[in-house]
Order: structure tokens, then C-alpha cells, then sequence
């Protein structure tokens, strides 16, 4: 067994992390997942070798994410123009986590 805090990282697990954390999941969410720490999924995010992970996907998916954008866009205005007070102002807050 290795020392505390030398175990590796394997390429699976490292998807997964990049995979997650472009989904918007927490550390503790992708740690369930991966059977690691959450700390040690912190510690991941920031490795170059998950960056580049996490920028290939972005890079593979591209299309789809842009289409999904203008998706929500689309149903984000329809909300925020909806009669009922409570719709609106839910889409009004939706909207101003996307844009964050």
C-alpha cells in the first residue's frame, strides 16, 4: 500500500473528475463517484493533466453545448415574459446564475 496521499490517480478516474466538473457537480458528488476524497478531487481539478482532459471535452462537444445554450436562452426568455410572478422571477434568477 502506498504512503498517505501518493496513491495514483487512475486515467478512468481522472475523466470522471474532468467529466463532473464541466457537468457543474461538486467535489463531493464526483468523490462518491470515484471512491476518493473530495479534497483529493480538489487537488485534481487544478492538475494540468485534468485541464487538458476538461478542455478536450469542451473541444469534442462544442456543438452540442452551443445548441443546448441557445436552447436555454430561448426557454430562459419564455419564462421571464410568463404571466405567472413566481415563473418569472425564478427565470430571472436562473438567468443570472448563467450568467455567472
Amino acid at each position: 500500500m502506498p504512503a498517505k496521499g501518493k496513491s495514483k490517480i487512475t486515467d478512468h478516474q481522472r475523466h470522471t473528475i474532468a467529466a463532473g466538473k464541466l457537468a457543474g457537480k461538486t467535489s463531493k458528488q464526483i468523490a462518491c463517484e470515484t471512491g476518493l476524497h473530495p479534497c483529493t478531487i480538489d487537488h485534481q481539478v487544478r492538475d494540468d493533466r485534468t485541464i487538458t482532459l476538461a478542455v478536450q471535452l469542451k473541444e469534442k462537444h462544442r456543438g452540442d453545448f452551443e445548441r443546448m445554450y441557445a436552447l436555454s436562452v430561448k426557454r430562459m426568455e419564455k419564462a421571464i415574459k410568463h404571466k405567472d410572478e413566481g415563473v418569472s422571477r425564478a427565470a430571472r434568477a436562473q438567468m443570472l446564475r448563467f450568467l455567472d
